[in-house]
């Protein structure tokens, strides 16, 4: 083998180590991220409505909106991101 080859061959097994140990840490925190993030998405969604319903012009309708909505898409994001750092082909049907 070349010296190019070893060397291309030692940076590639470093890049697969350390995506590896990303994606592990990432996926053994995916449980308490996604109850926290949950629990936001959900409270702030039960807030909009019962705001809308209490007070229907008011500026939290925006507040309780867009904090679920961002909530939401943090969560499909960390997934997306989980999906794409994992080691494995995993099945990208959604």
């Amino acid at each position: 083998m070349k010296s190019k080859d070893i060397i291309k061959n030692v940076f590639l097994f470093i890049f697969k180590a350390m995506r590896l140990s990303l994606f592990l840490v990432m996926y053994w925190l995916r449980a308490p991220i996604l109850m926290v993030g949950g629990y936001v998405s959900c409270f702030s969604l039960m807030a909009l409505i019962i705001s809308y319903i209490v007070h229907p012009v008011s500026s939290m309708l925006w507040g309780f909106g867009l904090v679920s909505f961002f909530s939401f898409s943090l969560l499909w994001l960390y997934d997306y991101i989980l999906i794409e750092l994992s080691p494995n082909e995993m099945a990208r049907i959604l």
